[in-house]
């Protein structure tokens, strides 16, 4: 409560702050997010009551119990990077898929917040890269 008393205190006069996200990607699967999350959304709605509150899911929307304490719905993901690994031509269906998804869940605005990686496709492990470094040292002498 007090961080979110912080960050209201610091960024309440930025012009660029146009709504309050309270948390990236939690556990909100877990039964305890719903009390949680009811209380961090109350607690940021006694700090500000013009600017809309989100928190940022990585769930599926099947999952999730926290979201509904919120004004906006948020969410990342990366398609054909952590499954359907290089199957770029799902792409379009899986972002209509899951933003209709979260709409119809909590009948709210929906935003994705992050998508996407600096990566090779299918390379997602510190293993990969490792080896990518290795092939790039070795063409560059």
């Amino acid at each position: 409560m007090q961080q979110l008393e912080e960050l209201y205190e610091r960024d309440k006069n930025r012009p660029s702050v146009v709504m309050w996200s309270v948390g990236n990607e939690p556990r909100s699967q877990k039964p305890q997010a719903s009390s949680y999350f009811r209380q961090i959304a109350d607690k940021m709605r006694t700090l500000e009551s013009r600017r809309p509150i989100t928190l940022v899911l990585s769930v599926e929307p099947e999952q999730d119990v926290a979201g509904q304490f919120f004004d906006v719905t948020c969410f990342n993901r990366y398609y054909s990077w952590y499954h359907d690994t290089g199957h770029l031509e799902l792409i379009t269906y899986q972002l209509i898929n899951e933003a209709t998804l979260w709409r119809n869940k909590y009948q709210k605005p929906v935003l994705m917040t992050e998508y996407g990686a600096d990566t090779v496709s299918g390379l997602h492990s510190v293993d990969s890269l490792t080896g990518l470094n290795r092939i790039h040292r070795l063409s560059c002498t």
